[in-house]
Parts: C-alpha cells; structure tokens; sequence
C-alpha cells in the first residue's frame, strides 16, 4: 500500500499492516520475480527490500534530485529502467548486481517509461523488422511488383479508413494496440477475476477472503457500469463528441454510445504539433463539439488555446487515478458525470 507518509505492506492472511519505507518516494516497483520491493526515494536512492518482510536489502544512488519532476520506473526480466527528468537520461540497473550497467542521454524531460517487446536468444527482436540486408533484398522484390499490387493496397487503405472512422474522426487510434482497457467494464471485471485467481493461487490459504471480496467488488462495478449507461444513454449527438488530450477513451466511447471527435496526441509521450492542433481545431467547429475535457495529470495549456480559440467549454476527464479521484469506480462515474453535465 502506498499513502503520502510512507509505503506499508499489508498481510492479508494475518490482516496486518507494517510499515516498511518511511521516506518520501518518487517511484515503486516489483522485481520481475515478485521477490523484491524497489523504491525509489526523493533522495534519488534505489532501496531493495524483501518484498515478503519489508526488510532493507540493498540500497543504490541512481539519480540526483532536481526540480525537473519524479523519477519514473519499469521492470524488464533482471533489468530496472529509470528515466530521469532532471537529467534528461535514462538508466538501466542490473538487478543481479545492483549497478548501473548502461545510461544514454534522450534529452528533454523523460517521465514516462514503456515496455514495448522482448528479444529472443539471439538479441533480436521476437517480430517485426529484419536486418538491413534482408530489406533491401526485398525492397527489390517489392519494386517489381508495385503496379500489380497498387490496386489491391487502394482496397486495403479504403477498408481500414472505413474502421478509423468507426472509432474517431480525428487523429490515430490506439486500435488494437489501446491499452485502457479498463474503460470497458466487462474487460475490467475479466482483469480483476483474472488477478483474484493468481492471488488465490499464490496463497491459496486466502481464497475464501479472496473469493468475497472479489465479488463485492464486481457487483460495485456491475452497479457503476449500469449508472454510467444511465447517465449518458439520453445525451444528445453533441454531447457525445469527446475531445481529449490524448487518445485513451475508445474502450469507454464504444461502450456507452459515444465518439471520439479528436485529441491532441495519440499517447502522452508524443510532442504536440501545430499542425495537428490546426487540425483538432477545425474538427471542433465543424462537428460543433461543445467541450474539450482536460485530464488533470497533464498540463492544461494547449486545450485552454484550443478552447479559446473554437468557444468550446471546459471540462476534466480521467483516463488514469489522481488525488482527487482515486478510484476505479470513481474515474468511470466521473467521467459520465463531467460528460452528462457539459
């Protein structure tokens, strides 16, 4: 657990709860073996404490504090990435031997850390490109063939611009890529069973407590999924145009009858372009989309521009928790309320 005075770890067998990091943290994460508790600290210290007592293993200075903002962490195999927004660099961490095995400069402020793939024995990538020399072998056999295939690459283009636009009428789509599943509550509560087996299966003397508070829980988000299709089911067509910072609510549009009108980056690591701005704009006046909706834990400024600029009202929408809405239940109805009331 993990609250503004420090990290606890709770017992839920022996329902209790100890203390086990003091200090202000910047960033948490498991070792990819669930064994060990990584904590970042304000300090820019990595500790690692065994994530079953809490006990402090090993410590590590990674990063020098700044006011750039909060270290961000991700856990690859025996691998810990660090990005480091007062540097502007970004570090990996051997787990096995606790150092710095190698750290390049991005530049920039990096807060954001990804895992995108994994190689194969080889160092190769699973899927996806091949070598140089592979491509320019078949670069030679495609050019032979582009007139043949001209009309057929037509059909194609004309078949996945008719999907885009059952998802939006703006920008690109995460499509089958979108990760904000959740905002499907059928796949969230498919999630939670999915999480409450492996729980049960870690520590099967849990599995009462387990089985019951699991289904609590899913009847709450049965009962939240149900107000949201209340709350938005009568809104009328220019209320449910939905105009976000970035491309997160596509799971939540197709569930409750909404569209996705446009956004301003398709993921919140991408740099805002002028032209796409133009671009959003010229969307909100044509389709007359009454508010663009701000996700509080990103900066505001350029859809306050974009609301000057078409008359557009001004709303918030969560696609992630904050302090002020923590909860899951509480984005979902949240976000149907801020859509209802616009």
């Amino acid at each position: 657990g993990f609250v503004d005075d420090g990290i606890w770890l709770i017992d839920v067998v022996e329902e209790t709860i100890t203390q086990v990091f003091s200090e202000p943290s910047a960033a948490v994460a498991f070792s990819s073996d669930g064994e060990h508790l990584l904590v970042l600290g304000d300090d820019g210290v990595l500790h690692v404490l065994d994530a079953h007592d809490g006990d402090l293993l090993d410590t590590l200075a990674v990063v020098e504090p700044g006011e750039g903002g909060s270290p961000s962490m991700i856990v690859v195999n025996d691998l810990l990435f660090v990005a480091d927004p007062n540097s502007g660099h970004v570090l990996a961490v051997d787990l096995d031997h606790l150092e710095v095995a190698e750290e390049w400069h991005v530049g920039g402020a990096p807060t954001m850390l990804a895992f995108v793939g994994v190689l194969d024995p080889d160092g190769a990538p699973e899927a996806g490109h091949d070598d140089h020399d592979a491509h320019d072998d078949h670069d030679d056999e495609m050019h032979d063939e582009d007139e043949e295939d001209e009309h057929d690459h037509d059909e194609h283009e004309e078949d996945e611009e008719d999907a885009h636009d059952d998802h939006d009428h703006h920008g690109h789509a995460h499509g089958d890529e979108d990760p904000h599943f959740w905002f499907d509550p059928d796949f969230a509560a498919a999630a939670i069973t999915a999480i409450a087996d492996e729980l049960t299966h870690l520590n099967p003397a849990s599995s009462a407590l387990v089985a019951d508070r699991t289904a609590l829980y899913l009847d709450l988000v049965a009962e939240a999924d149900a107000e949201v299709h209340e709350l938005l089911e009568d809104l009328p067509a220019a209320q449910r145009l939905l105009v976000t910072f970035h491309d997160a609510f596509g799971y939540f549009a197709r569930r409750y009858g909404l569209e996705i009108a446009g956004f301003v980056v398709e993921g919140p690591e991408q740099g805002v372009s002028a032209g796409a701005v133009t671009e959003l704009i010229e969307t909100i006046e044509h389709e007359g989309v009454e508010t663009v909706f701000h996700e509080p834990q990103f900066d505001s400024a350029i859809l306050d521009t974009i609301a000057d600029e078409t008359g557009a009202a001004r709303g918030i929408i969560w696609s992630q928790p904050t302090e002020d809405n923590p909860t899951y239940i509480g984005i979902l109805l949240g976000n149907a309320r801020a859509i209802a009331e616009q």
